[in-house]
C-alpha cells in the first residue's frame, strides 16, 4: 500500500460515497497490490494477485532493487502517463527499534 500523505477527506462519511472528483482523487493519491514474488538478479518480480488498478491483475510488476546503508531502493522501469515517461522511487527505512504493544 503506498498513498500519498494528508489525502483529503471525502465529504460524506458513506464508504460508497464520495463525489465523482473525491474518488478520481483518492483513485490518483493511492496505490494497492497483492500477490507472490520472486527475487531475480536485482530484480524483485511481483506476481499481482489483486491490486486498486484492475489493468495490473494477473500481470508481473517488476522493480529494480538496491540496497543503501539501512535503506532500501526499489525502482520501477520507466513508464508512460499521458504524454510523459516517469521512473517510479520507493525507499524503505530499515527499523532500527522493536516496539512491542499488547491488545
Amino acid at each position: 500500500v503506498i498513498m500519498t500523505a494528508r489525502r483529503p477527506k471525502f465529504s460524506s462519511a458513506d464508504f460508497l460515497g464520495g463525489s465523482t472528483q473525491e474518488k478520481a482523487k483518492a483513485m490518483e493519491t493511492y496505490i494497492s497490490y497483492c500477490g507472490s514474488y520472486e527475487i531475480k538478479d536485482k530484480k524483485v518480480i511481483h506476481h499481482v494477485k489483486a491490486s486498486l488498478f484492475p489493468n495490473w491483475v494477473g500481470t508481473n510488476q517488476e522493480r529494480f532493487f538496491e540496497f543503501r546503508e539501512n535503506y532500501l531502493l526499489l525502482t520501477t522501469p520507466s513508464f508512460k502517463v499521458s504524454d510523459k515517461r516517469l521512473t517510479g522511487y520507493l525507499m524503505w527505512e530499515r527499523c532500527t527499534k522493536t516496539i512491542l504493544t499488547q491488545c
